[in-house]
């Protein structure tokens, strides 16, 4: 056969005559269709001999022949490029088709030479350079046009490994081959309708010619020719709508004439032909408006039934089509009632990558409805979700499609305990570190689903959650971290987690986040911060972060939830006076004045609410730029406004600016008593705003300036009556409040007469000695009253009085008062007995000696009082060095004091038990020295004290006993003292005592004549400020 070849070769080249020149046209075309000849052909020169015949030949079977032999050659997949290489091979193979007077048959085994070559991409450039796409699209026309089948099959060959080549699609569609493609497609003939259908497939790889490929009509032979019952021809028209249903133009008209034709081949049997079915239905599927027809077709239980096919890629496909299916809320009923949920389960457990994600992305769609979450999660569902969203060998959208479901899942509360019971959160955390974003999203929602769950928030701390979503929270997508952000809000409301965010670095990230300008994203942190910001533990951490600036700006923002999220989380942190240095000094004062003019309630009730606890600062310039900015004003608006919690805000506001002494006499010019009053005496009011109010009330009380806007406003009244509140702490602090006032002496009487004594009487038998303490006071003014006196003597006024002088270290003012009060009530007999007995006589005996107590004027005027009675004044007596006490007092002490103990000596003198007592005192040095002062006119004497010195001496001269001492050394102080203070109304006392003298003694002329002499001086009775009569 060698030898036969090249003598074929070589005579090929030189003969000359017709018959010779087909003689080895023939022989070598038969010798080209056994295969192992194919190479040495070419190596012994045989394509050269063939080219050389096929032009210059005349005869056409010689031609005929030698194109067929060209044909068979290149079939040698080894030498196709080496043929095409040969000088002008392709050029004169594309001539001669191109040519319309050449042999019909020798231009169609030209055109199968070309399509032979054509297997081969790197004979394409060549082809299409010598216009060879050209020449076979002329035969192409040709065909169709004049049914020329072989014609069109060969053509339709070449043009189908040309379209293979994606750089010269656009030269065959340019040259109008596919109208021509489709006239033979719808041929009879098998083999040209596959031939013209391996082209227009090819040619419909490229999206941009798909379109073209329809509108040209190949839909109508595509579904004629599925109902051949030729497998290949199937699989070809198969494979075709499967890549024309891509296009999205042309899906519904494709539904609309193939739609029964792509559900029949779903049933086909054979597993290539199913596959593409499925993969157009899935492309189809992509259109809603496709669904429906899909129902009516019958098409839902076919695909269905493709998950029980042994090939993976059609179940893939399958699950593809249901996913797209799924999209549509309308289909769910549908697709549930066919069983699609147990075998979508059984794909997410598949080897094969599209049967796992597009599985799990149908279930993501279907559980978008939370009838379809049940059914779900009762065929276990979960448990391959979890599985492949952990599995770090899984494909990333798989994971991220598992992702999706559990976030809508998720999205139901009765879902939670399970997807925990799987152990949703360990799968989770572990995907949050993948570089998806969309795969972070989905961790990000799903996470912030399950934080709503506040039985969830331990698990998530025990699997350290909190950190994977601090991560996400950094994250430069905005979904990603608005989800994050909203999952640690979520978290934010269980104590355990507020102290753990801020302890693994959770405000760093909201903090960077405050920054933004995305609503929904400051939503959510300004919400998590605010939650944050409840944790004791974590108001300085937060106002140590520097969240406190933007917060204060972000106050204003005009969405009403960032706005009263910020004013919520500052007032929170204003709870700490730590925190509210740093308030005042950045602003926060301004700008919450602004604020509670909001519209919105909810800003100004949380406004107003940090504007109160700062009204608790106790810097100088935080309570004044309140006042100066208007903001008290603001507040007691709030006290009127029917919003139960304004005016709680209002009211504690209030209640605290009024600790500040300054701004009480302010506030009270600002009209606050009279809607104080009347938010506490309201029927059904908030007990907690009753409280406030009172509290309020009880401040501004302290003020003694506003004593007279009590009364005037008739707020005395109101407190009054709300100290009957059968509410304890109402009744105690409206007492506490009537107190204050009663400590005003000039309204002692008022408080009297409106019956004020009650409420602190009632006080004064409180349980707390602090309470009982704090109305001394009011039990010393209102001691003052004659008809006050047996009440608070008899009815628990007494006890805290002498509770207080019983302290070791008792306070000297309110000691002092508490002897005042005692000195009152001693000024009526009845009190008498009681204060005695209940042992008052030693505790003022001892007050009196207390060395840190400096003003002794009312201990020594209620022992003076008590020594009215003289077995008082016995017992006063016998106080250990008492009466030296009291004489020292006289000696040494202030003009009140000294008064006071002349007072009580000359009470005490009564007792002629005494004087001798007395006597043995320094008392007669000070009775001389204030003799001597009042007749000096350089010196200030007071004459009461000088009076009760008189009296003193009176009653001590009733005893025999004491004249000589005091005719000794006083007899000539009082004859200068006589004609001194003549005009003084006090020489009545004086002429008393020396005709008393004078009866029980004879003395000398000029004394008479002195008693003379006064006596006829025109007098008038002594003037007695005090209430008690010494006994002469």
């Amino acid at each position: 056969m060698a030898n036969v070849l090249e003598r074929l070769v070589a005579r090929g080249r030189r003969v000359q005559h017709i018959r010779d020149q087909r003689e080895v046209a023939f022989g070598l075309a038969d010798l080209s269709t056994h295969e192992e000849v194919h190479d040495r052909i070419v190596k012994k020169g045989g394509v050269e001999t063939l080219i050389h015949l096929l032009i210059n030949s005349r005869d056409v079977e010689a031609q005929r022949f030698a194109a067929l032999a060209l044909a068979n050659t290149a079939c040698a997949v080894m030498h196709r490029v080496e043929i095409a290489q040969q000088d002008n091979c392709l050029e004169e193979l594309s001539n001669y088709i191109r040519n319309d007077e050449a042999d019909l048959a020798t231009r169609q085994y030209c055109t199968m030479a070309l399509g032979n070559l054509a297997a081969d991409l790197d004979n394409h450039a060549g082809i299409v350079t010598v216009g060879g796409i050209e020449s076979i699209v002329t035969l192409l026309k040709l065909g169709a046009k004049e049914q020329d089948l072989e014609s069109g099959r060969y053509a339709a060959f070449a043009l189908s490994n040309l379209a293979t080549n994606s750089l010269y699609r656009n030269r065959i569609v340019d040259e109008g081959a596919v109208e021509s493609l489709i006239l033979i497609a719808c041929s009879d003939d098998v083999k040209s309708q596959q031939q013209s259908l391996a082209a227009l497939r090819g040619l419909c790889i490229s999206p941009e010619f798909r379109s073209h490929v329809i509108q040209s009509g190949i839909l109508d032979p595509l579904v004629l020719m599925s109902r051949s019952e030729n497998t290949e021809i199937l699989q070809d028209v198969a494979a075709t709508i499967n890549c024309l249903s891509s296009v999205a133009a042309s899906k519904k008209e494709i539904s609309n004439r193939a739609m029964l034709t792509i559900i029949s081949m779903l049933l086909n049997g054979d597993r290539i032909v199913e596959r593409h079915a499925c993969c157009a239905l899935a492309n189809l599927a992509e259109e809603c408006e496709v669904h429906g027809q899909l129902l009516e077709e019958g098409g839902l239980p076919p695909l269905i039934a493709m998950f029980a096919s042994h090939d993976l890629n059609c179940k893939g496909e399958a699950a593809r089509a249901t996913a797209n299916l799924s999209v549509n809320t309308d289909m769910h009923s549908h697709l549930l009632d066919e069983e699609i949920l147990q075998v979508i389960v059984e794909a997410l457990s598949e080897s094969n990558i599209n049967c796992q994600r597009f599985a799990a992305l149908c279930l993501a769609n279907l559980a978008t409805t939370v009838s379809s979450q049940t059914r779900i999660v009762q065929v276990g569902a979960i448990r391959p979700l979890v599985h492949l969203v952990r599995g770090n060998d899984v494909h990333l959208e798989a994971r991220r499609y598992s992702a999706s479901s559990l976030a809508n899942l998720s999205a139901t509360f009765a879902n939670h305990e399970i997807m925990v019971r799987e152990k949703a959160l360990e799968a989770l955390f572990a995907l949050s570190n993948s570089e998806d974003v969309f795969s972070q999203y989905y961790v990000a929602c799903t996470l912030a689903n399950l934080s709503s769950n506040i039985e969830v928030h331990s698990y998530v701390v025990q699997e350290g959650g909190i950190q994977p979503l601090i991560y996400l929270a950094y994250s430069e997508d905005p979904d990603v971290h608005v989800n994050a952000t909203a999952a640690l809000r979520g978290l934010s409301a269980t104590g355990k987690c507020k102290l753990k965010i801020v302890q693994e670095g959770g405000l760093e990230p909201l903090l960077r986040l405050l920054l933004s300008k995305d609503v929904f994203l400051l939503r959510e942190v300004t919400a998590c911060l605010c939650n944050l910001s409840l944790g004791d533990e974590n108001k300085i951490e937060l106002a140590n972060s520097g969240v406190v600036t933007p917060m204060i700006s972000l106050m204003q923002h005009e969405d009403m939830e960032i706005s009263s999220c910020c004013c919520c989380c500052l007032a929170n942190l204003a709870e700490l006076a730590y925190n509210q240095e740093m308030l005042v000094s950045e602003g926060a004062i301004e700008v919450c004045v602004i604020v509670m003019r909001s519209r919105y309630l909810g800003v100004q009730r949380e406004g107003g609410r940090l504007l109160a606890n700062l009204c608790a600062c106790d810097l100088k310039v935080a309570s004044d730029t309140i006042v100066e900015s208007g903001g008290h004003h603001l507040l007691i608006s709030f006290l009127l406004s029917r919003d139960d919690l304004c005016q709680r805000v209002g009211a504690f506001g209030l209640g605290n600016l009024c600790t500040h002494d300054r701004h009480r006499v302010t506030l009270t010019e600002s009209r606050v008593l009279e809607p104080l009053s009347a938010l506490v005496r309201s029927d059904n009011g908030n007990l907690e705003i009753q409280k406030f109010s009172i509290l309020a009330i009880v401040n501004l009380s302290h003020e003694v300036k506003n004593h007279s806007a009590f009364v005037e406003e008739r707020i005395l009244q109101v407190v009054i009556s709300l100290s009957n509140s059968p509410v304890e702490e109402i009744r105690q602090y409206a007492a506490l409040a009537v107190a204050n006032i009663a400590k005003n002496m000039d309204l002692k009487k008022i408080v009297t007469d409106e019956g004020g004594l009650e409420p602190v009487l009632y006080l004064a038998r409180n349980d707390c000695f602090k309470v009982r303490r704090e109305v001394i006071g009011a039990i010393a003014t209102l001691s003052f009253v004659d008809k006050n006196k047996r009440d608070i003597c008899f009815r628990g006024g007494l006890n805290p009085i002498l509770q207080e002088l019983q302290l070791e270290e008792a306070d000297p003012i309110v000691g002092g008062l508490a002897c005042c009060a005692l000195a009152n009530l001693s000024e009526c007999v009845g009190n008498m007995h009681e204060i005695v007995a209940s042992g008052g006589i030693p505790l003022l005996t001892n007050f009196l000696c207390n060395s840190n107590v400096k003003e002794k004027s009312e201990t020594l005027r209620a022992l003076g009082n008590l020594a009215t009675n003289t077995d008082y004044g016995i017992m006063i007596g016998k106080e250990n060095n008492m009466l030296e006490k009291i004489a020292s007092i006289l000696k040494q002490g202030s003009t009140k004091c000294r008064r006071m103990a002349g007072m009580a000596l000359s009470n005490l003198a009564v007792n002629s038990s005494l004087h001798s007592s007395i006597m043995a005192t320094s008392v007669i040095d000070p009775l001389v020295k204030a003799f001597r002062n009042s007749v000096d006119p350089k010196c200030k004497s007071d004459h009461e004290c000088t009076r009760f010195c008189l009296l003193l001496v009176a009653n001590l001269c009733t005893n025999s006993e004491n004249h000589e001492v005091f005719i000794e050394k006083t007899l000539g102080e009082y004859h200068t003292f006589v004609s001194f203070v003549a005009n003084q109304r006090v020489s009545y006392m004086i002429l008393m005592l020396l005709m008393i003298r004078s009866f029980r003694f004879s003395y000398p002329i000029r004394l008479v004549a002195h008693i003379h002499k006064a006596w006829r001086h025109q007098m008038s009775p002594i003037c007695d400020h005090y209430p008690w009569k010494p006994l002469l």
